[in-house]
């Protein structure tokens, strides 16, 4: 199978956004790769074919996971009955058809508020493996019909946002994930806040309809606290959490305030970096501490020279290596660059070098893939 493009930011219908928080952090994700994949790749008869490598390297794994892992990730979508929200910006035109779409699918009738509709319907169908003895190829996804509507909707009647997967794959919350989708939306408008949302939407949205809602102030502390700290530390904005109180004086409604962060300094989102080191397998920890100590050139230049000594063979452990490298403010030229992999600090992950001895380079189209 031929090597396709996958591009890691394209846009995403905003009715798809507001959607339950059922769907656990992996289905999440491989919902929005094959949301990105379907609209970036044509279908052949409605059948949509992802390789491996776009699967394993936007879930995060390396391709750590097995064919039946990811499969079963398919059949969970498959199954999974989603509640969705359509705001009021969505055209009425389209509105009907989607109603009348999970009508058919579900045999249930929406429920019409003030200023949306909420209904529920399911969006992928038969995935299969594809395999040639026992590699796998690809695997095989279709849309249902409902989905295919949202995914042809016209652009001047839905707005789009833009969903990176590269940040995506750095939550490691489901909440994370939900509220990142809620609120990027609203990023660039004027205001740069959200609406104001009854507490219970947010619950629906955030967390699992299998969680029993509790009061606001364990809902803050178990739920949005850690969202919002794992949203402000990896992802490309900042959000701060306004609330409003009611007659009672008790929290009935907040929104988020969302600011984007500057493209360059400590702290700051630096998504190419970021999937660079990703690729090599540094921990989310080590990565944080190399962007605080280096710039982009330099992460470039002092991958490219341990890359070269890896694959002369003058290297047995890459990512040691190259993390050293990096956090010691070792210069390309300098000996100390050249130090034996044997000095370097035992601080580093427990089994990487068994890992490591596994791992073989390849470049591909300006892109390091392991295979």
């Amino acid at each position: 199978m031929e090597q396709q493009e996958h591009p890691a930011r394209l846009p995403k219908p905003n009715p798809l956004i507001h959607c339950s928080g059922d769907l656990s952090l992996n289905t999440r994700r491989l919902f929005n790769i094959c949301l990105h994949h379907s609209l970036a790749h044509p279908a052949d008869d409605n059948r949509y074919v992802i390789a491996p490598e776009v699967v394993h390297e936007y879930l995060g794994d390396e391709g750590r996971q097995s064919a039946a892992y990811i499969l079963k990730l398919f059949e969970n979508l498959e199954a999974q009955i989603i509640d969705f929200d359509l705001r009021n910006d969505i055209h009425e035109k389209l509105k009907q058809q989607w109603l009348a779409a999970a009508e058919r699918q579900l045999g249930s009738r929406a429920k019409a508020a003030a200023c949306d509709i909420e209904f529920r319907g399911r969006l992928i169908s038969t995935p299969l493996v594809i395999r040639e003895g026992r590699r796998v190829l690809g695997f095989a996804y279709s849309w249902t019909d409902l989905a295919k509507l949202m995914l042809s909707a016209p652009k001047e009647q839905v707005s789009y946002t833009m969903i990176d997967l590269i940040i995506e794959r750095a939550f490691s919350k489901v909440a994370a994930i939900n509220l990142y989708e809620n609120v990027i939306r609203y990023v660039d408008l004027k205001t740069n806040r959200t609406p104001w949302m009854p507490i219970g939407e947010w619950t629906t949205l955030l967390q699992s309809s299998k969680r029993k809602a509790g009061s606001f102030n364990r809902f803050n502390r178990d739920v949005l606290k850690p969202a919002i700290q794992e949203v402000n530390e990896k992802s490309d904005v900042t959000l701060v959490m306004e609330t409003q109180r009611g007659s009672d004086r008790r929290i009935n409604q907040i929104r988020f305030a969302i600011e984007r962060k500057a493209g360059s300094g400590v702290g700051a989102f630096r998504s190419e970096a970021m999937a660079l080191l990703q690729r090599c397998r540094l921990t989310p920890n080590q990565i944080r501490k190399v962007l605080e100590k280096c710039d982009d050139a330099a992460i470039t230049e002092r991958f490219d020279y341990a890359l070269a000594e890896y694959r002369a063979g003058r290297v047995r452990v890459f990512t040691a290596y190259l993390y050293t490298a990096l956090v010691d403010g070792y210069e390309v030229g300098q000996p100390d660059f050249l130090k034996n992999e044997k000095q370097m600090p035992l601080a580093m992950e427990a089994g990487a070098q068994k890992r490591e001895d596994k791992v073989r380079f390849e470049q591909h189209q300006d892109c390091l893939l392991y295979t």
